[in-house]
């Protein structure tokens, strides 16, 4: 009989703001659209030679230190999913 895997639930932030508080609102998520949209291409899997989809928009400039970056394009990186977790878990 196979044991049950155990996970360990992450320890909640209760001084994490939600989503909306930190300016992910409605704005945000039309300008990330449109960047997308605009920038469709992961550049991390680029810069490697492929060819992948980005779905995530990573700031250069954390939002939590500079505020008034989050929707500047030029504090944006267009990422795949994998490569954004990446970045993050370096914490880049």
């Amino acid at each position: 009989m196979r044991s049950a895997k155990t996970y360990r639930a992450r320890p909640k932030r209760d001084d994490r703001r939600s989503a909306a508080q930190r300016g992910y609102d409605r704005r945000w998520r039309s300008f990330r659209n449109r960047y997308l949209t605009l920038h469709p291409w992961c550049a991390d899997c680029r810069a490697d030679g492929k060819t992948r989809l980005a779905e995530h928009l990573h700031h250069i400039e954390k939002v939590a230190e500079k505020p008034w970056l989050l929707l500047n394009p030029t504090n944006l990186i267009p990422l795949c999913a994998a490569c954004h977790q990446r970045r993050t878990n370096l914490g880049q």
